[in-house]
């Protein structure tokens, strides 16, 4: 009677964690919408033969096709239906395979433990073979034991071999995450066989392995390289270690990330299940377990350990062979056998042996309760996250197949990948207009080609932000180039789509001239598309030396006066989308930039500014003069582009830039004005104060802006109003500088002049420097008149072969006193920082200063005696 009732109780829970397994799997089945990985999956079960997912073998398709008849219905509830029921049944094995090996309890345990594991839970909620890996991990494992039980000399049964093989071959035509299973199994039985010497069973293996290698060629003849050069396989490292056992509680890999970035609570609470785990098997497994030849059922510690070591060991090993990205899913096939390890110790053991139960063996049954408690915990609090936290939620394909529902039967839905299952297959039915796949990773011509044959047409390109096809932006440029007008974008869950009017013709790519002045990076060609939705400027560039950080390029169309009115930044990325970290040298890649121009651009000719950077140097790369010397961090083009101007439509005249209240004299004021206008006319402004006043004719064909720049002359001060023809638009307070009439002492006369307007009476700096900080140079200048330009002054430090060591470019007195602001007979002290370009010199170095026009070619201004620079000064240069 007690044994009945202990078994009527160990059958009671054993159903109650089947029927918990089975309703936790069903809960909110069809929540989320179905997705592009089990797009694939839908149209694999759907024709199992014909086509199959990618790179995954159709034994579960197979089944979930069969279910998919039997059942009826296309909803997400039908296709995962299959992913449930194999979840359940590997609740069911995992219990069975404890209760085998050890004893009811540790069954029960382990059952729990398998039933509401967060990785298992959520590929059981997928359309995808995922879920049928732990389901053959457990199979093998009892499996494996069936042939260690027999001892050295014992024959093991046909049906042990057989059962074996089938679980291998079935693994394996189910998913490719078998292979690493069928690795360990080799390496478990191999070490435990050559402990017994154990010879003969091992050659009968080998013909079971030989014939299972025959039976798999016909799968593997079919496989191709899954990885791309994008992805970032394993970091071998100890935090993998961390992060393999954190994936088994945290499934979905941006919730896995959010919890290793942040350091959670909950990621604490796994490395301590991890601790809890490894000392209750060390206390609970005191003692010597003995050697694989003795009694029945040692083997299973040996068994399970091996697995939970080597498993996830050799997933790692295929993740990098195939150059695959680190995912929790990955990791899997490990799970069900660590979980049962953790509940495992000689305390369940002990009844087979026939030993007593010591204190330490004790303890070791209060460490799995401890186990059970805290994975309960973590479990449900991994579960609740993914079930209330979006982010950690499927990509919302439903609603923008709902979205493309609307599109007219004539639009064209551009999707840069080749196959989007999801939409074209399981959604396809709600769409009427078609789609076009343009090959993943295609070059320019290739994507032009495919967008050349939708002229005239609406055309929405699709942006799944998991799947990196077009990062750099190419589509989107030549797109929105070409377009007569450009539709509003439309963003769910993980997708975007942008809708485009294509005219009947379409702009081509017109070749414009660029200068290379970088070192790290070459720039090859240039070329820019216009149209009415902006201008698309494509660069091409190679490698010069190698970078460990991808190259980004910040291009901007900047108005008469040099100020950006449109700005894009862009990776420098090969066709396959790779930035230049990978890249040995001479490797060549492109960068797009779309430049929308604000409305109301008049037409005209437009310079472009790049400023080429890294993360490590968000300044930028240094730009290059004819002599190889540093130039500052921006380049301007050469050529300027041309724009056909973009139509407005404004309501009335006002002054859109802000905080413009304090004006310096000397200065330039800059700002940006919104015209409307009536009737092809043009517009007066002026700007006036007590005593002066400026006035500019602005040349209007239409509502228009207008970029102007209006220096106040020096000497000037008080309020000043600006007004458009007439109507008054903003009210400044003008400023002028405090001025110096009297030359302070220098210890360095020079008295050089420059150009009419600019005389360097002295300097002060140093006499000794040193490579391992900057330095200051002060210059005292003297006022001979007021030039109508803005100069800069540059201040370098040259060694005797005129290799810039140092240098300082800036407007005078840090910008706060511009040329066009000086007066006849005023002195300007111009104090500048230099620093270095060369650390590894030492000796004489020469001082030079001078001023250039940075609005002319860099046109450097002469002395009396027709030289482009002064010599200041000497110093020694130390180490």
């Amino acid at each position: 009677m007690p044994r009945m009732k202990t078994r009527t109780l160990f059958l009671t829970l054993i159903i109650a964690i089947l029927l918990g397994a089975f309703a936790l799997r069903l809960w909110q089945l069809d929540t989320e919408s179905l997705w592009h990985d089990e797009g694939w999956s839908i149209r694999a079960i759907e024709s199992p033969f014909t086509t199959p997912d990618d790179n995954t073998p159709f034994l579960y398709y197979l089944t979930g096709h069969l279910l998919w008849r039997a059942i009826g219905g296309d909803s997400p509830f039908v296709y995962r239906y299959t992913s449930v029921l194999l979840g359940v049944v590997t609740v069911a094995v995992a219990i069975l395979l404890s209760r085998r090996w050890l004893i009811p309890r540790t069954a029960v345990m382990a059952g729990i433990l398998v039933a509401v594991n967060p990785l298992l839970w959520d590929y059981a909620q997928e359309v995808r073979a995922y879920v049928a890996v732990p389901l053959i991990a457990l199979l093998l494992l009892l499996g494996a034991g069936e042939i260690l039980r027999h001892q050295r000399g014992e024959r093991v049964p046909l049906r042990v071999w057989l059962f074996v093989f089938i679980v291998e071959v079935a693994g394996l035509y189910t998913h490719n995450l078998t292979v690493p299973l069928i690795v360990w199994l080799n390496v478990a039985l191999g070490l435990a066989w050559l402990w017994r010497r154990d010879f003969r069973v091992m050659v009968t293996w080998a013909g079971w392995q030989i014939a299972l290698i025959v039976a798999y060629i016909p799968w593997l003849l079919t496989q191709a390289p899954s990885g791309t050069p994008l992805n970032t396989p394993p970091q071998i490292g100890l935090a993998l270690i961390r992060d393999i056992w954190a994936s088994y509680f945290l499934p979905v890999l941006p919730q896995l990330q959010d919890a290793l970035n942040a350091n959670s609570t909950l990621l604490g609470l796994i490395v301590v299940l991890g601790m809890v785990g490894i000392a209750g098997l060390v206390v609970g497994n005191v003692g010597k377990v003995g050697d694989m030849a003795g009694r029945p059922y040692k083997y299973a510690i040996y068994l399970l350990l091996t697995h939970a070591l080597l498993v996830p060991i050799f997933s790692t090993a295929l993740m990098l062979a195939a150059n695959i990205d680190f995912h929790p899913r990955y990791y899997i096939a490990a799970v069900p056998g660590t979980l049962i390890l953790l509940v495992t110790s000689r305390t369940n053991i002990s009844a087979i042996w026939g030993r007593e139960k010591s204190p330490a063996l004790r303890i070791g049954e209060g460490f799995r309760v401890g186990i059970i408690f805290i994975a309960l915990i973590i479990s449900a609090w991994s579960i609740q996250q993914i079930r209330t936290t979006r982010q950690y939620q499927h990509d919302d394909f439903q609603a923008i197949a709902e979205f493309y529902a609307t599109l007219p039967a004539d639009a064209r839905i551009v999707i840069p990948f080749n196959d989007e299952p999801a939409l074209e297959y399981a959604f396809a039915d709600q769409i009427s207009a078609e789609f076009i796949n343009v090959p993943l990773y295609s070059d320019e011509a290739t994507a032009l080609e495919t967008i050349r044959t939708l002229a005239g047409r609406q055309v929405e390109l699709l942006t799944w932000f998991q799947l990196p096809a077009d990062p750099r932006g190419m589509y989107d440029c030549m797109l929105g180039a070409m377009s007569t007008t450009i539709e509003a974008s439309v963003t769910v869950f993980g997708l975007s789509t942008q809708g485009y009017n294509l005219p009947e013709t379409l702009p081509e790519f017109e070749p414009i001239s660029m200068d290379s002045p970088y070192r790290q990076v070459g720039l090859q060609t240039a070329a820019v598309m216009r149209g009415a939705g902006g201008i698309c400027l494509r660069t091409t560039w190679t490698l010069t030396q190698p970078i460990a950080e991808n190259v980004q390029v910040a291009v901007s169309i900047l108005n008469p006066f040099g100020a950006p009115i449109a700005r894009m930044d862009s990776e420098i990325a090969r066709d396959d989308n790779v930035g230049t970290a990978t890249w040995s040298e001479a490797e060549q890649g492109a960068a797009y930039h779309l430049l929308r121009l604000p409305e109301g651009t008049p037409a005209g000719d437009y310079d472009l500014l790049l400023n080429v950077y890294t993360p490590s140097q968000p300044s930028g790369f240094d730009v290059l003069d004819a002599g190889g010397n540093p130039a500052g961090k921006d380049y301007r083009v050469v050529e300027a582009i041309r724009s056909d101007g973009v139509p407005a439509d404004f309501g009335e005249s006002r002054l859109l830039t802000e905080n413009v209240n304090m004006v310096q004299t000397g200065i330039p004021l800059e700002f940006t004005l919104q015209i409307a206008s009536d009737s092809v006319r043009d517009a007066e402004l002026t700007l006036s104060g007590q005593g002066w006043s400026l006035t500019e004719t602005i040349a209007l064909a239409g509502d228009q802006l207008a970029w102007v720049q209006l220096t106040i002359p020096a000497g000037n001060a008080g309020e000043a109003t600006l007004m458009l023809d007439g109507q008054p638009l903003a009210t400044f307070t003008i400023t002028d500088p405090p001025r110096t009439f009297d030359a302070p002492p220098m210890p360095i006369t020079l008295n050089t002049r420059l150009a009419d307007f600019a005389m360097l009476t002295g300097a002060d700096f140093p006499a000794e420097i040193s490579t391992n900080q900057a330095f200051d140079v002060t210059l005292l200048w003297e006022s001979l008149a007021t030039p109508d330009r803005s100069y800069t002054v540059f201040v370098q430090l040259i060694d005797p072969d005129g290799r810039v060591l140092a240098q300082s470019d800036s407007l005078p007195a840090q910008a706060e006193r511009p040329t066009t602001g000086w007066v006849a007979g005023e002195f300007i002290s111009d104090s500048h920082t230099l620093t270095w370009n060369i650390t590894d010199y030492d000796g004489d170095a020469q001082l030079i200063a001078g001023m250039y026009d940075a609005e002319n070619g860099f046109r450097r201004l002469l002395t009396d005696d027709g030289a482009d620079r002064v010599e200041i000064g000497s110093v020694m240069v130390m180490p």
